[in-house]
């Protein structure tokens, strides 16, 4: 935990709105008492999940410094939190304390990959399926 550009509060909220709609990543990751551990930082909660906004059609803002966000069906609420704040690999750490960060990642992180389906090729597939489940009916 560490590397990355530093980013101001008002920063991050404005790159995590970007992502509204996309499938992001959302994770509270510690770091193991034994640092030499391959899996570290190890998660103790992560969704990966449509980014969405609760006040729809509003902007996600409670107050001007605040967000509130949904990841599927899970909401959090990310207001001006203590310690720093890292662009990097396409998302965000909130670096919360020395051994516990806040990750909010989008497409193109290690944690959501880089798949985003094409709007075509999921057209041409559900008509397939819609064919093929049509054939089959008597």
């Amino acid at each position: 935990m560490g590397d990355g550009r530093l980013v101001t509060h008002d920063e991050a909220l404005k790159m995590i709105d970007e992502h509204l709609g996309d499938k992001c990543y959302v994770g509270l990751l510690v770091e193991r008492h034994d640092r030499e551990h391959a899996e570290n930082p190890v998660p103790v909660f992560h969704l990966i999940a449509e980014l969405g906004n609760k006040l729809a059609p509003k902007p996600p803002r409670l107050d001007p410094g605040a967000g509130l966000y949904d990841v599927g069906t899970d909401s959090f609420h990310l207001p001006p939190l203590a310690g720093t704040i890292r662009a990097r690999d396409n998302g965000l750490d909130f670096e919360l304390a020395d051994t516990v960060t806040l990750r909010i990642a989008w497409r193109g992180s290690p944690e959501v990959g880089d798949f985003k389906p094409d709007p075509k090729v999921e057209a041409w597939l559900r008509s397939v399926s819609e064919e093929e489940g049509s054939a089959r009916t008597p």
